[in-house]
């Protein structure tokens, strides 16, 4: 075909999409770019010990993530207003920024006490604890957890939770609790244990689950009985910190090692995060995102009118015998989940729906079936 008219053919098609969507009511904040050239990524770590205040995780790829609701909030086909809390999820199962997409309904996310928002991130100065979603807690002072990088803010020590779990913060000039001798923390170390370079913490008579109390620093386990040695981790081609955490601009990739994260092909960045375009799949790397069969984008979101699946891949989702769609949801009242296949609830003959209702008749519990 003539250059100069696929050209002229390529600017009609963008036009008239542009059109439609402006008169559709979309917000353009909401449409997932799928990427042509990449991702930009900020290869630069910072795996200096903080010893002053906390500083939130910058590890997320930078600039603007068009998979959330722009603050605005979106609108629904019928008009109505979607992406806030409490309102409505909108298209493709997403909510503005600071909310998840829980059954149908925008919910808080992020806050202390909150479930953790999509890929276990939380606000500045709060850490995701527990397992599954997780809830966000407080996190760097004083008897709160371990922010990322087993961070603890005024030269306080991260005590306990080892190479793996969270750990909580003692206050510096406060006693290391459950470290052999309770010996006191000062500048992120618990006497002559804890720090990088000083020998792993341990409780009263054991040479097990050793732990680190300095910022970025992990336990090498020691050999022949002998006590293990607290190393830097965090930097790129460092060990991960506890929590799976690494500095700016890198990930937890293969081997448990800190890598470039982000782009096509690296490995996913914390809260299984990749940059514009591109989405966590497979073996926790970026992949091409947004489009029918493609990998859901950053936050579940999909392009097109798609919607992300429990499978983590877009395509439609949530209609009566289709696959549900991410954490297990459906379209709205009257389906249920069961067996990665949305099927009719509520009334007699059907599945009881969620918490065991029917809009009609009563649910077996037996059967699980309304009658």
């Amino acid at each position: 075909m003539n250059s100069n008219i696929s050209r002229s053919l390529t600017g009609f098609l963008a036009a008239a999409l542009l059109s439609v969507a402006a008169a559709c009511g979309g917000d353009t904040e909401t449409t997932i770019p799928l990427s042509d050239g990449g991702a930009t990524v900020d290869g630069t770590t910072n795996n200096e010990p903080d010893t002053g205040t906390v500083t939130p995780d910058s590890s997320v790829v930078p600039g603007p993530d068009s998979s959330v609701v722009a603050d605005g909030g979106g609108t629904l086909p019928d008009g109505a207003t979607c992406g806030a809390v409490s309102q409505a999820c909108c298209a493709g199962n997403t909510c503005m920024s600071g909310a998840n997409c829980n059954a149908g309904i925008c919910t808080a996310c992020g806050g202390p006490g909150q479930t953790c928002c999509t890929g276990r991130t939380c606000n500045a100065n709060e850490v995701c604890t527990g397992q599954g979603q997780g809830v966000c807690a407080n996190c760097g002072a004083g008897g709160q957890a371990c922010c990322s990088l087993n961070t603890c803010s005024g030269g306080g020590c991260c005590v306990g939770g080892g190479n793996n779990g969270t750990g909580t913060c003692t206050a510096a000039g406060s006693n290391c609790a459950n470290v052999n001798n309770s010996p006191v923390c000062a500048n992120g170390a618990c006497g002559m244990c804890g720090g990088l370079g000083q020998s792993c913490c341990y409780g009263q008579n054991q040479l097990q689950n050793g732990t680190c109390s300095a910022p970025s620093s992990r336990c090498q386990p020691g050999q022949n009985n002998q006590p293990g040695t607290c190393v830097a981790c965090g930097g790129a081609g460092q060990t991960c910190c506890s929590g799976q955490s690494c500095g700016a601009g890198l990930g937890c990739g293969q081997n448990n090692v800190c890598q470039q994260c982000g782009g096509a092909g690296q490995t996913c960045c914390a809260g299984q995060q990749c940059g514009a375009g591109f989405g966590c799949g497979q073996n926790n790397v970026c992949q091409q995102c947004g489009g029918a069969g493609q990998t859901c984008c950053n936050n579940n979101a999909c392009g097109g009118g798609l919607s992300c699946t429990n499978n983590n891949v877009c395509g439609t989702c949530g209609g009566a015998g289709q696959a549900c769609c991410v954490n297990n949801t459906c379209g709205g009242p009257g389906f249920i989940c069961t067996q990665n296949v949305c099927a009719t609830c509520g009334t007699p003959g059907n599945r009881c729906c969620a918490n065991n209702t029917c809009s009609q008749g009563m649910c077996n519990q037996q059967t699980n079936f309304c009658q």
